[in-house]
């Protein structure tokens, strides 16, 4: 009698470990793709103060300029009036009423309106 409860006392241990294996896996796929879409927001909000800076300086006319500290853009891409933002493989497009001659990234950038026709460095 004394065996049987002890078997059935690691039989349901095991069951238990067994459980908790499977839910520390699941949450653990749950952290990896939270933490993935929180990457793509940061991305996608640091784009948009980029795309605000550039609109915001191409409004206001030649001359005007603005400084922005960024950290979630590794490269931009200028077209005639287009900058295109990459990071860690992912992409976003967007476009301008006012032609983009320079596009650099660092740190800390600066958009200016050069005679109509907008930097970013």
């Amino acid at each position: 009698m004394k065996a049987q409860v002890s078997l059935e006392y690691i039989f349901l241990l095991l069951v238990f470990l067994v459980v908790i294996s499977i839910s520390l896996s699941a949450l653990y796929e749950i952290r990896k793709t939270a933490e993935a879409y929180k990457e793509y927001y940061s991305f996608q909000s640091e784009t948009e103060r980029v795309d605000s800076a550039v609109r915001n300086v191409c409004s206001m006319g030649p001359g005007s300029s603005f400084k922005l500290d960024i950290e979630m853009i590794d490269e931009l891409e200028c077209g005639d009036s287009e900058i295109i933002f990459k990071y860690s493989g992912r992409t976003i497009s967007k476009s301008y009423s006012c032609a983009v001659t320079a596009c650099s990234v660092s740190k800390e950038i600066t958009v200016k309106n050069q005679e109509g026709k907008i930097s970013v460095s």
